[in-house]
This record gives structure tokens, sequence and C-alpha cells, in this order.
């Protein structure tokens, strides 16, 4: 893929915000904010709000800034950045996530699906997963009108995009970026890859599309920089201990996994 060409500011801005004092920009991955453990997640994506709010509050203590790839494209510089990101967009972001992001005045990126018909999880629903709605178009405005949350696009329809031909694997790209646009009327700078998977083209597509970045799970190179449309992420599960939290929010982590051999 050929990726763009940014200019001489541009570049430096991301330079800056990207490395934090350990080296390596944090972004890691949430799914559903719930009330209580779900016993009956097949795949267990999602984390209780009580838990996040001991983690955002962590995260805070440690000397944080929470941004969001729509800051990187502005140009934004911290010293400490990490990014949160929730995939999917459920319903539960609203009601969960967005009153810690306003208790900690945190920020994130939720991916939502630019298909607004599509109510619920209906691609894990025929894999045995519990239903779980979809934010309502007018929470995601709400979401966004919050300053504290980037809406970005997590596809039209949850497709396994390698698996699409090219015209249709485009306008999973385009119609989304363009649907949620206008929803919220403001630009949508980021994707997030369906189940993370996603080749040369997918990249590409993402580039030709509009998009500043292109995010997938925990494939990609270890530094952001590396490939804006290949970021890797790292992956908060519902048992994360403390001491688990900090290692995989500390810089080195995906580094120390590299070296270790580590699959996390």
């Amino acid at each position: 893929v050929v990726l763009p060409k940014i200019n001489q500011v541009y570049s430096h801005a991301l330079t800056d915000v990207t490395f934090s004092k350990d080296k390596e920009a944090v972004v890691v991955m949430y799914h559903r904010v719930v009330g209580e453990p779900l016993t009956d997640s097949k795949f267990n994506v999602y984390i209780t709000k009580d838990k996040l709010d001991w983690q955002l509050g962590n995260l805070k203590k440690r000397g944080f800034d929470f941004i969001t790839f729509k800051d990187l494209a502005n140009g934004v510089k911290v010293k400490k950045p990490i990014i949160l990101t929730f995939d999917d967009g459920y319903e539960d972001n609203y009601l969960n996530l967005l009153p810690l992001l306003k208790k900690y005045q945190a920020k994130a990126v939720i991916y939502c699906l630019g298909d607004r018909t599509i109510q619920s999880n209906i691609w894990d629903e025929k894999l045995g997963e519990p239903r779980a709605n979809l934010m309502s178009d007018s929470q995601i405005k709400e979401c966004h009108d919050s300053g504290l949350v980037e809406i970005a696009s997590h596809g039209l329809k949850h497709q396994h995009l390698p698996d699409l031909d090219e015209e249709e694997a485009r306008e999973e790209f385009e119609l989304s970026k363009s649907n949620l646009e206008s929803l919220i009327n403001d630009k949508v700078v980021s994707f997030a890859y369906p189940y993370g998977d996603y080749q040369k083209r997918e990249e590409a597509l993402a580039y030709e599309a509009g998009y500043d970045f292109a995010i997938g799970t925990v494939n990609g190179p270890l530094k952001l920089t590396d490939n804006y449309y290949a970021i890797r992420r790292i992956q908060i599960f519902p048992n994360e201990d403390k001491l688990g939290f900090w290692k995989k929010t500390s810089g080195f982590y995906l580094s120390l996994c590299k070296l270790k051999g580590k699959d996390f």
C-alpha cells in the first residue's frame, strides 16, 4: 500500500504525540461496558463498569493523556498518550462508558457501523453470543457532541473484509464513512477492521477512502508510526488483574511480547 504523504508539520506532530517516555504509544481495545459480569458470554468481549472505573482512575494517576485518533490528525501534542478504543458501538457504551469519561475527563474512540438499520450484534448472535443492542443515532450524536468521544467507522455491516470482492469492500469503507459523517456532521478519520482482519488491499482501500488511520487487533507493527493503516492494539479482558493491566498499558509491553514470543 502507498502510504499518504503528510506534510512536515503533521509528521512532527505525530512523532511527538506517538512516543511517550516509554517509547511506545498505548492503544487499547475494549468492546462492551456492562454492569455485571456476563456469565453467558462466549467471547468475553466486555468489561464491567466498576473495573473500567478503576482502570481510568489508574491511568489518570499514572499521568496518561487520553487522546483520540482525531487528536493525532489535528496535531495534538502530549507527553504520555493513550488511546482507548471500543468496537461495535454498543448501547452500553453510551449508558456506562460515557458517564465514566465525563467523570475522569477522559477521551475514547467508539467504532460504529455505517449501516444504521443494524440494531444489535447480529454477527455474534449467530455464533451463540447474547444479543446486545447498539447505540441509536441520537446516542451516537450525544457521544460525539460531548467532546470526549471520537465516532469512527467499523464498516457498514461488520463483514469480514478480505472475503469481499473489491467493490463490496470499497463500499464498506466509503459508505460507512459518509453515513457516519452525515450523522455527526463531522469528519470520520479512523477505521477499525471488523474481526481485526485485513490485508494490503484493505490498507489501500482505507487510505483511498480518506481515512487517516486504520486499526487491527493483535497484529501489525509495534509502533504506530510504522504504518498508520495497520495499527496494533492491546486487548483488555474482563478478568484482567491490576498487575496485568499495568503491564499491558506500559509502553514496553508489545516489545516485551515480541521478545518473549508471548501471545497476548
